[in-house]
């Protein structure tokens, strides 16, 4: 009878019995990585807000929120470049000094999916501003000249390589 009932419970909400899945595809990656997000178990051509958020380094949470229809088997995945590009600091005004800059090399990522009012589920993601063996440094004015960040990959590369970001 219980086997019956969830059954019944299942084909009435017309979902899985685990639920909606939220996921951000890779969870792991370097920032330039492609990056999708995906919802499994949402109802039928319903459409579904997607909210992204990050805390920069210095506290600011930017967010940033689209809406999509899903398909008729109730999932959606999209390429989440767009949203990730639309972030933008919540009650602070915007200025050319505020940025989304990464917490020890990382930006940690939180999807949230719903339907209307209803939360469908949440998944987290990382992007890594560098990949393993490099290293980065801060360039000061007073010290280097310009102000800057500098990284340089791992020393077993046969060709060095480096990037310089100023302002």
């Amino acid at each position: 009878a219980a086997v019956v009932l969830v059954l019944v419970v299942v084909l009435r909400s017309g979902g899985d019995p685990a639920g909606p899945r939220v996921r951000i595809e890779p969870a792991d990656a370097l920032l330039d990585a492609p990056l999708r997000m995906e919802v499994d178990g949402a109802k039928r051509d319903a459409a579904v807000e997607l909210t992204l958020s990050a805390t920069s380094a210095d506290g600011v949470l930017w967010s940033g929120s689209r809406t999509v229809r899903a398909d008729d088997e109730g999932r959606i995945s999209v390429d989440g470049g767009a949203l990730l590009a639309s972030l933008r600091p919540d009650g602070v005004p915007d200025s050319p000094t505020l940025g989304l800059f990464p917490r020890d090399g990382a930006v940690e990522l939180r999807l949230k999916a719903s339907q209307r009012e209803e939360a469908l589920g949440t998944a987290l993601g990382t992007r890594r501003l560098a990949g393993p063996g490099v290293s980065a440094r801060e360039l000061t004015v007073a010290r280097d000249g310009l102000a800057a960040r500098y990284w340089t990959g791992p020393v077993r590369n046969r060709r060095a390589t480096a990037v310089l970001a100023v302002g």
